[in-house]
């Protein structure tokens, strides 16, 4: 975190969620699209001014019961994720039409690090911006 060099969080992400945790992620590689977008619809609040169905093409479900969202949450950039000292931050990259149906939501770290690898860097980075208060 003191090098100066940058890296992406979106893949520091990929590499530390435990894909065992919860076991319904068990089954895929790499789960990380499915634990966001879990973790984003568990927070969203549709924003004020519009209206579910305004929004269905960006947070509906597909006739296979998958979320619409999967796709906007599958791959770096179209997925921007920040720490922020309350929590993980996600907000989605939506087409120009819809982004206003996906605002950024916050994801408390309690909910983050039971799905991390225990030793893993991305733990030790919570930590310190939890200890820095920024």
């Amino acid at each position: 975190m003191r090098t100066g060099k940058s890296f992406r969080l979106y893949g520091l992400l990929d590499d530390e969620v435990h894909p065992d945790k919860p076991n319904k992620y068990a089954a895929y590689r790499h789960p990380l699209s499915r634990v966001l977008t879990d973790l984003y619809l568990r927070h969203y609040v549709l924003p004020d001014g519009l209206t579910t169905e305004e929004c269905d093409e960006a947070l509906g479900v597909e006739e296979e019961g998958k979320s619409r969202l999967l796709p906007a949450f599958g791959s770096w950039p179209d997925t921007v994720v920040f720490l922020k000292k309350d929590g993980l931050v996600i907000s989605p990259v939506l087409p120009h039409a819809i982004q206003g149906c996906g605002p950024e939501v916050t994801v408390p770290y309690g909910e983050v690090l039971p799905l991390l690898t225990k030793n893993g860097l991305l733990r030790t980075m919570i930590q310190s911006v939890k200890e820095s208060g920024k």
